[in-house]
């Protein structure tokens, strides 16, 4: 996991170098829908 300076988790590692702060899944075959996870911290793109 990845944590901010405040010690708020980001985000799981994955790649090394990137944290995941948000997985949306959208599949109706598996009866799955929305947000699965979201950064306690922020999350979106551009925020880092």
């Amino acid at each position: 996991m990845y944590y901010n300076a405040d010690g708020t988790v980001i985000g799981q590692e994955i790649w090394g170098s990137f944290a995941i702060v948000e997985s949306i899944v959208n599949d109706p075959c598996a009866n799955m829908h929305g947000v699965q996870y979201k950064s306690p911290d922020h999350a979106g793109l551009g925020n880092w």
